[in-house]
Parts: C-alpha cells; structure tokens; sequence
C-alpha cells in the first residue's frame, strides 16, 4: 500500500521521518529550525500536498464505464452515486442455437444501498427495444445474499455461487440479431456504499466526503483497516457539518447545493494515500495527525486558537515566500459530469473575460500562470467551481510559509489550528497562519511549523450560472452522422501459411461518436457478418475468399447507444491472387564455370519461391522465349549457382497460388567462358533444321522448320465448318497437348567410357494460338498477362533438353540411366542418348523450338614420363588412362651422339613404340622424356 499504510500503522514511532519528508516537500519548508527533533506531536496531510499522481479523471470517468473481462480485477467502492459498467466475470450461453447469455457483472464492493438504472449501449432499458430481451437480478453486495436467480438458470452457475459482499448484476440477454450485433456495454446507476456517522450512529448511504474518509480508513476489506480508537469522531463530524452546509449554487435560483460532495469510484488497486489524497481534495480537507489520532479538517476561515509572539517564540524565523510555480492566476478543475454522460468535464476559474483575470494578468506581468486540479469525487459544477476558486486565491495571498521554535506552550496547538503571529522582525501583528507541523526537541522546546492564511480566499462564490454548454448544449443525441469508410485488403504469413485479410478503416467527424459497428457480406450470401464494434478505426476479418466481392458496411454509435446511417463498399478482394512483388538487384558473378545469381528478397507474405529462366546469346531476349533454368529456388534463399553461358538470365517471384510477378529481373553474361576452360570440343550434335529425331506428342512446322506441340485435333478431323474453328491454321484444332519429346536422331558411341561434358543449346519462342481478343474461350479475365499482350507476363510453356548415359557398348544390350534433364553437365559415359522435352500449361499455347544442338567436349590433359631407359630395342610406353584420340607427342632424348636418331611407331590413343639408333643404324639404348597431349581420359 505504500509508505501512507506505514504512516498510519505507526503513529509515534518511526513514522515520524517519514512525514517531517513530506511536510517539508508539501509546503516548502526548508528544514527543521532545529535537527535535533526527538519526536513529531503533529503533522498534517492535506488536498494541496504534493503527492504521487493519481489517473487523469479523463481516463478514469471512461474506465469507469466500459465493461471489462477479468477474474483478477480489482473491485472498487462507490461512494455516493456514480453511473458505472462493470466487470464482467462469468460468461456462458445456453439454449437451442446458444438463444440465452448470461453475464455476472461485478459492480463494486457491497453493501451498497441500491442499483438505479440499467443502460444497453447508453440507453436506459426501461421502454427501449432492448427491454424485451434483458432480464436483470440486481444483487447489492450483502455478506447474506443468495444467489442470482437469472444465473442460476446458466448451466454453470449453481446456488453457492453468492459472491457475498460483491455487488453486482445478474444478467440474460436473449438473442435477437436486430437489437444485439455483439456483446452489449451495460451500465447501471449505482447508489453506493452504507457508511457509518458518528453524528448519528446511523449507517446509510451518504455523499458526505467526510463520512466517506472515515469508512476507506477504517474499512478492513478494501480500505486500511485503522481501528477507530485512532479516528477522532469529533473532528469527522465537525467536518461532515461543513460539507453538509447548504449554500446557493447561483444567485437568484432559489437552489442550493451541498457545500462538498462524494460521488467516487475509488480503484483499491491505488496506493492507500493516493486514495486518500483523491478524497481530501474533494473537500478541501486537511487530516492532521496528532497525539496518536487522526482528525479530519475542512480547510476555512476559523477563528485564532492562539497567540504566538516574543514571548512564545525563541528562535530567528526562516521564511519562505510564493514562488512562481506555486502562484496561479488561472486554474481549471476537471471534474465528473452527470449531464455529460458521467463523463470529464472542466471549470475555470476566473474566466479568461473576468475582471479577476486581468487584474491577475497584470500583477503577474501577464506571463499566464495555471494550473490544473482533478476531482475524481467531485459531480457538481459549482462545488468544482469554488475548490478551483481557493486553490487560486490561496496561491496567491497564502503563500507563505514559516518555520520557528517556540517554547513548550506552543503545544497548547493541534496542528490544522489557526494562530495569529505577532513579531517586531517581519512587523506582523496578529497575522494569521495554519499550523502545519509540531515537533519537540531534546529540550523541550517546539519546532513550529506554519503557512499562511487568508480568510478572503473561502467565501462560496455564486455569481455564476452553470453554462448551457455543460449541461445541454450538445448535438442531437438522437442523430449520428455516418463514418467514412475505406476497406483494403492484405496477406500475411501466419504458421507459415499466407492468409488474406479485409481491413476497414472507419472514421468519423462527429465528435461524440463512440465506437463504430462493422460487418461485411460475402457476394452471393443473404447475412452480415459482425467484423466488430470497438471505439477503434480499424477492423479485421481473416481467412476471407480472394477475387470474392465483399460488402462492408459500417455505423458510428454516440455514448446514448444511438446509431448513424450505414456507409457501404463493395470490395472485390486481391490477396494471393495479387501477383507478387517484381525481383529487384539481380546481379551475376563469374566463378570459374559458374555464374553466381543474387537478388534482393521479395516482402510479399505469401511468396513461395524464385524462378529462373536463360535465353542463349542469339536467341530472342525475352521471358516468354527463355527456357526453364532453375524451376524453384525456394524462400528465403535469394542466391543460386547457375551454369555460366552467354545470354540473358530472368528471375520472376513466384507466389503460393503459383503466380509469377508481372516483371523478370534480368542480368547478361557476356564473356569469353568458352575460353577459360581447357576442353576440346568433339562432336557437335545439330538436329535443326531438319529434326531427323522421333515425335511424340511434339511435331515439326515444316513451313518454319520449328519444333511444336501436338494438338488433340489434327486440322482435317475437325468437324463443322473451316471458320468455327479457333487458333490459327498451322495450329490444328483442339487443345495442345501439355507435355510431349523430341528424340535426337543423332546418337553417340565415344567406342569407349570417358568423362564427357554435354552443354545444350535451344532457342525458343511462345506462340499462342489464340492471339486475338475475340478467340478466347472462357472469360476474359481468366487469361493471364496483361490487355496490352505483355510478352513478359507468360511463363507458362517450358523447353528443357534431357540425356540418358550408359558404360555399355549401345550397339548391344546396354543398360541406360533415367533420364535427365540438364543445361551443362558432366557425363561419365561410352553412349548418349538425347532428347527435348516441350511443355505448356496453357492448352493453346506451345513452345516452338527453331535451334536444338548439344555440344560435347572433353578436358585437355597431358601424359608424360621422364628419364626412362628405352634398351636396345623397341620401347613400348602405356598412357596410364588412355586418350579418346591419339596425342601429340614429345620425345626429349638426354644421351644422344653424333649420329644417334629414333624412331615413333604404333602411335596410338593407347601409347607409343619408340627405338633408338646409333648412325650404323643399330639399335641402341638412350634415356629420354615423353610429353603426350590430347583431351580425354578413358575411365572404366
């Protein structure tokens, strides 16, 4: 509870540090005249005390009304009467199609003395169309209380269930889709705590802040719990009588209001002197403490109660007088206002065009000077009027504070007395002050403590009617204008899945709007479904259907529960059908016989993967025409090695519907790769123009010497007449067929099994039979691309060449591999078969092939020996791997002489026959080096 519940535990004992601290701090007492205090006889909290700051009552006044889900929540005390929501503790349905809520709204701390009102959406109950369909049990928080006969209904609320000391509202709402569109706000009148008064010995409901302070100090289930042997009753009720007295609200009304009242919700999660600060200011109290108890003061003009001068007095003065933060010439109170819906309210005083401001203006070398004060307990405008009007004028002509030590006499004093001061060294005679602290000395002697007081600072004021604009200048409460309404929708990832939302964004000019209500209706459905209703702009609804057509709607509601006229969009939803973002810093390294491609990442939500396309050197530089290179480079990877050729690559994102973005990045490779690597081309394997090769489901466009898929409908089977037909006239009829190959006529057998690389070349175009807008079939907006035919927007057909490799002879029984599909590979093998394979998922569109060649080398290597002794003789040298055609060779003879010579015979793939000769032409043995070079290596 803080270092307030220390204070009031220990009331002699080593409290007294802690409140000489924050005497000194309130009232700007320097120090104690003299350190060596040994005990406090008094000290005094007051409403104008600095002390930890408690909610703006801007907050609070709306906390207070709203309906809150808790278990744990705190329950706070009504005092006096306050329009509250509640907290909602227990919620369950039941009944055919869950026809019935039940809802226990805890309200405060029991025993209350009645509940008023009841209001669905702030609007009273009583003759609304709600009235039929709620069914309240008002329970008033009595330690006996039975259970809620409305609750016990709820399958799970039994009749133990009393929550006694609880007050609270039981509560069935029946369903009914043209009054309830959620969960209403429910607010009740709450008449609140019975309290005790000792004028009386009665215990009852009451406002008196007086009475209120006593029971939140004495309560021992929420308050502090003090016994009441600390409480001097005299003073509380000395008190109670001055916020009982009757004064006129303004002149000529003929009414009267009470001086100080208590309308509070106290929040118990709140320190215990942050409470009791918020209950002092609202009467102006002081709580001096004093000879073990607490009394209570209500800050006034009262009269002297003792005489301190030369006599009394022993010591210098130390005097400290108002300073600039503490003197005021404008203070605003906020308080709680019945007539704004219980909501914050303010009053200046003096007003910005009075007299008084501009007399304070002027003293003050018109530099404003304000201030504000909350008063969470206050509902009355005239009484917040008036603590605004002291609190002014005391900063003003009471501003002073001093400190002496005085002789023991001085304890004839409680602290929160009125004493006059008579001194020759500030000239006062009889200035009045206010005790704010006692302290005896070692001595004997009394530290003195004192602040100004001015009687002319009290007096009610009553020149003022309340405005019109605090109590009814308001818009029609019965009109709403209707919101501004923007609906979008987004993607986002959510378990790793890609989810589309509908956002609304609502908004509104009239000032006292609410909360909004938002639903949307799927096209096609009858009912709306609620989106929400919340005091917030922004609504969601997940998991909605893209390209669907939604209607949403929304309505402002004002604090009366009163609703506007709907605003309505129709939104036809993009989510995932959106394609993705285009792939921006594409670039390409050079790494040996690779090409290094990377990108930046793409940030749409549902991306899936990459995809990359390469277009040779000569071929046609565009999307549509490249061929397939690397099929997925799955998220997050933004890099892929690729083989390195001359052409163009394209990158396109590709989302989790498997829509491509509308743009390919692209990157060129131009170099002279063929040149960094040492390989000697063998056999170059062209089957354009003529394709010698094997059809199926693939065939030749004699006209154009190019490679396209096979349609369903050859071109004389098609029924009906010539101009029915669809496509074009090369193109047959029908649809073409998703996949088919093309066998290469020219096969390979190396005679034996080398390593061998393969590189593949293909040029290609996309040819789309149905070219013209009025030959499509279907809807139109089921064609992909673009209406202008943006020759980047398909990637739907794909040309990819294949091998299969064996070790066996081919001409006999070999064994193949299964095929596969390869731009430059290495191959360990004695046959190669090739073949393309065409595909398209667009049933009128191809891929037509106009160059198909794939080009075979192997690595150059060299073989040599050194030193070796040839004999007098034919010396035979092995290759240790034999070559695939014979080499160059190189003979270094070291020992020869005049005459000497050699000879090569049997030269070979395999190796070499060398002889020596001397000039007699006799063979003769020599010793020599070899260097044989030629390209590939024979493997087995």
């Amino acid at each position: 509870m803080g270092w307030f519940s220390n204070f009031i535990k220990n009331p002699i004992g080593t409290v007294k540090d802690t409140v000489s601290d924050v005497v000194d701090t309130v009232v700007d007492v320097v120090e104690d005249v003299v350190d060596l205090a040994v005990d406090i006889v008094g000290d005094i909290i007051s409403w104008v005390i600095d002390i930890p700051d408690v909610p703006d009552i801007d907050q609070d006044a709306q906390s207070v009304l709203v309906n809150k889900n808790s278990n744990i929540a705190q329950i706070p005390v009504v005092y006096g009467t306050r329009k509250m929501g509640g907290t909602r503790v227990f919620v369950e349905t039941s009944g055919a199609e869950n026809k019935y809520l039940y809802i226990c709204l805890v309200l405060c701390e029991g025993e209350i003395d009645s509940i008023g009102e009841i209001y669905i959406n702030d609007e009273a109950l009583t003759g609304s169309a709600y009235a039929p369909y709620v069914t309240v049990d008002k329970k008033l928080g009595t330690d006996s209380q039975t259970a809620s006969t409305v609750l016990t209904a709820a399958p799970s609320w039994s009749s133990t269930d009393t929550l006694s000391g609880i007050a609270y509202l039981g509560i069935r709402l029946e369903f009914n889709q043209d009054v309830f569109s959620s969960i209403p706000n429910i607010n009740a009148i709450v008449n609140g705590r019975k309290i005790y008064d000792p004028r009386t010995a009665t215990t009852a409901l009451s406002s008196n802040p007086a009475l209120c302070l006593r029971d939140y100090l004495t309560d021992t289930r929420y308050g502090k719990g003090l016994d009441t042997s600390l409480i001097d009753d005299t003073s509380i009720s000395s008190a109670a009588n001055a916020c009982d007295t009757d004064v006129t609200n303004y002149d000529g009304s003929g009414e009267t209001v009470k001086r100080f009242s208590c309308n509070a919700v106290i929040n118990t999660d709140r320190k215990i002197f942050d409470n009791v600060k918020i209950l002092l200011t609202g009467m102006q109290g002081m709580m001096p403490y004093q000879n073990g108890t607490y009394r209570l003061v209500i800050e006034d003009d009262y009269d002297s109660t003792f005489d301190f001068d030369t006599d009394n007095i022993i010591s210098g003065f130390k005097i400290q007088g108002s300073t600039k933060d503490r003197k005021y010439n404008r203070v605003t109170a906020k308080f709680v206002n019945p007539d704004a819906n219980w909501q914050a309210d303010a009053v200046i005083w003096p007003e910005p065009d009075s007299s008084d401001y501009t007399t304070f203006l002027t003293e003050d070398n018109n530099k404003p000077l304000e201030t504000e004060i909350d008063l969470n307990c206050t509902t009355s405008y005239y009484q917040a009027r008036n603590i605004a009007k002291t609190l002014c004028l005391a900063s003003r002509k009471a501003g002073l504070q001093i400190s002496f030590v005085a002789t023991p006499d001085a304890l004839k004093c409680s602290v929160g007395d009125i004493v006059t001061v008579t001194h020759p060294t500030p000239a006062w005679s009889s200035k009045e002050f206010r005790i704010v602290a006692l302290s005896i000395n070692y001595d004997a002697t009394v530290n003195v403590s004192l602040a100004e007081h001015n009687a002319t600072v009290y007096p009610w004021v009553s020149d003022k009617e309340e405005p019109a604009s605090f109590a009814s200048n308001l818009p029609d409460p019965l009109t709403v204008a209707a919101p501004v309404l923007t609906v979008t929708d987004e993607v986002r990832v959510h378990n790793e899945e890609a989810i589309s939302f509908l956002i609304a964004n609502v908004s509104s000019t009239d000032q006292f709007t609410e909360r909004f209500e938002v639903q949307s209706r799927l096209e096609g459905e009858t009912n709306f479904v609620t989106m929400g209703q919340a005091g917030g702009g922004q609504f969601e609804q997940v998991n909605i259907e893209d390209g669907r057509v939604y209607t949403v709607r929304a309505r402002a509601i004002n604090s009366l529960g009163v609703r506007s006229a709907w605003t309505s969009i129709d939104h036809q939803v993009v989510g995932k059908t959106a394609p993705p973002s285009d792939v921006t810093g594409l670039t390409g390294n050079l790494i040996g016989n690779q090409y290094f491609l990377s990108w930046n990442a793409v940030p749409d939500a549902d991306l899936s993967h990459y995809r990359v396309r390469f277009a040779a050197e000569d071929a046609s530089p565009t999307y549509q025409n490249a061929n397939p290179l690397v099929d997925k480079v799955s998220r997050p990877a933004t890099s892929v090695f690729v083989p390195a050729r001359n052409g163009t690559y394209f990158v396109k994102a590709i989302d989790k519907l498997g829509l491509a973005s509308e743009n390919p990045a692209t990157v060129v490779l131009s170099s002279n790769i063929d040149e960094l690597d040492n390989f000697t081309g063998i056999q170059t394997i062209n089957e354009h123009p003529d394709f010698n090769g094997t059809f199926d489901d693939v065939v030749e466009n004699d006209a154009e010497d190019r490679l396209v898929l096979d349609t369903s409908i050859l071109f004389d089977a098609v029924t009906g007449d010539f101009d029915d037909a669809l496509g074009l006239f090369d193109a047959g009829s029908g649809n073409v067929d998703a996949e088919g190959f093309y066998y290469f006529g020219n096969d390979v057998d190396l005679g034996a099994t080398y390593l061998v690389r393969a590189t593949a070349i293909v040029k290609s175009v996309r040819v789309d039979y149905v070219n013209l807008f009025d030959s499509s079939e279907g809807l139109f907006d089921d064609r992909q691309g673009t209406f202008d035919g943006d020759v980047n927007a398909f990637d739907d057909v794909g040309v990819e060449v294949q091998a299969r490799f064996t070790t066996d002879d081919p001409a006999g029984t070999p064994t193949w591999s299964d095929w596969q599909t390869f731009q430059v590979s290495d191959f360990k093998a004695r046959g190669l078969e090739f073949r393309c394979r065409m595909t398209t998922t667009d049933d009128q569109a191809t891929p037509a092939v106009s160059f198909l060649s794939v080009q075979l080398d192997m690595g150059d290597r060299t073989e040599s020996g050194d030193d070796v002794v040839s004999g007098a003789g034919a010396k035979v040298i092995t290759f240790n791997k034999a070559f695939q055609a014979t080499p160059a060779i190189g003979i270094g003879a070291q020992d020869l002489q005049t005459g000497d010579y050699y000879t090569l015979s049997s030269k070979s793939r395999t190796g070499f026959t060398i002889t020596f000769y001397n000039s007699s032409d006799t063979a003769i043995s020599r010793t020599f080096d070899y260097v044989a070079k030629g390209y590939g290596r024979e493997v087995t």
